[in-house]
């Protein structure tokens, strides 16, 4: 059984129904959509990027590094409007603990003071 024949398989047991004799009986919806899968994920992904990357509130260059270099080093970049003021100084807390859990270094105060300014004065 080759991998596209496996894939197939894998799919119609997934959604109960009992293989096509080949993987040419499909049907022509099934097919169309196999093949728009791959290229709407691409976009949908590709778009949230760009959106994100546009939409980040202007800083000073020294707040920008720190909050790139620091916060960027393990994840994307969260949107500041994502949570509140009050919810950041937790979140922060929060990675300052997975940040000694993993073996990176602590938060500089100045850098804690940069990043939560940043954040706070852009949340929701």
């Amino acid at each position: 059984m080759n991998y596209r024949r496996a894939g197939v398989c894998a799919i119609r047991v997934a959604m109960h129904r009992p293989p096509a004799a080949s993987v040419s009986e499909q049907t022509l919806p099934e097919t169309a959509m196999r093949k728009l899968i791959l290229p709407t994920i691409a976009l949908i992904l590709n778009s949230a990027c760009a959106t994100q990357e546009q939409s980040m509130p202007p800083t000073d260059a020294q707040t920008r590094q720190v909050f790139n270099t620091r916060c960027s080093a393990c994840h994307a970049l969260p949107h500041p409007a994502r949570h509140t003021a009050q919810q950041w100084r937790h979140v922060v807390a929060l990675m300052e603990r997975r940040m000694q859990e993993r073996g990176h270094a602590p938060l500089g105060d100045d850098e804690r003071q940069r990043i939560l300014s940043y954040l706070s004065q852009n949340a929701r």
